[in-house]
């Protein structure tokens, strides 16, 4: 049997569709990975106490008044990571390891005055982290983009 005009057509916009609907989901959102969350959630809330013998020193705390230049500096950091990463460079490792310095600075600030902007600054360190080890600069741009608004209202 022959195909007709109606059949072609047919075909011709089911390929179209097929091809929309291809290129539409290739465009998916990035999203920060819950269970990444939550582990990094349980590893920061759970302490062990050292035994008596064993000297630790705590990480030294950012006074309260430094917390918005501390997001600010963070902010720079992802900057420059995000930079890192897009020309493939060795300062990317680097500038991750300042980044977590900075968190640990920043965490019990956060923690003790300012627990609205905890779970974003953590946020942005996760997306960091992935910017490094996923080699995705994007995730560094979107950490800073994050850092910037709460900065703003930090220092409102």
């Amino acid at each position: 049997m022959p195909r007709t005009h109606r059949d072609a057509a047919r075909a011709v916009r089911v390929a179209a569709t097929a091809v929309a609907v291809l290129t539409i989901s290739a465009c998916g959102s990035t999203y920060v990975d819950d269970e990444l969350l939550a582990e990094s959630a349980a590893a920061t809330s759970t302490t062990t106490t050292p035994p008596a013998a064993t000297a630790m020193t705590a990480p030294e705390t950012i006074p309260t008044s430094d917390v918005a230049a501390a997001v600010t500096e963070l902010r720079s950091l992802l900057d420059a990571l995000s930079d890192a990463v897009v020309d493939d460079d060795d300062d990317a490792a680097a500038l991750l390891t300042d980044v977590d310095r900075v968190w640990a600075e920043l965490e019990p600030a956060l923690r003790a005055d300012h627990p609205e902007a905890l779970f974003p600054v953590e946020q942005a360190v996760l997306l960091a982290t992935t910017s490094v080890e996923r080699r995705r600069p994007a995730d560094a741009s979107k950490g800073a983009l994050i850092l910037r608004d709460l900065a703003a209202t930090l220092t409102d």
